[in-house]
């Protein structure tokens, strides 16, 4: 199913089949194929914010085989930080939100 929704470029969709394929779940694990998913997934029109607070943390603390990359962490966590968050992207709970301004300001701290 989830595969199937990420062919129609469905965003829960791509971020469940990038999930699938970064822990080897159902299919082949793959670091690259997961991670192309998840980036589509964060940046379609209306990115899925799951997908946006993944890369970030995953690029802030250099998990699943990537480079630790404060810079890019920082692009992902502060588009959840802003206010017009919600109109750009698909809403998440504000523990994600409270989350990645703890990050950002960690992030800013070590600049």
């Amino acid at each position: 199913w989830f595969k199937k929704a990420a062919d129609g470029l469905d965003r829960k969709g791509l971020y469940w089949t990038a999930i699938c394929y970064l822990y080897g779940r159902g299919v082949k694990k793959s670091t690259a194929a997961g991670f192309q998913l998840m980036t589509m997934a964060a940046s379609l029109q209306k990115g899925y914010g799951k997908a946006v607070y993944f890369l970030g943390l995953s690029y802030y603390k250099g998990l699943n085989k990537l480079p630790k990359n404060l810079n890019v962490a920082e692009h992902y966590l502060s588009n959840l930080c802003q206010e017009k968050y919600d109109k750009n992207y698909e809403s998440i709970s504000n523990k994600f939100k409270e989350n990645a301004m703890m990050r950002m300001k960690d992030i800013r701290r070590r600049k």
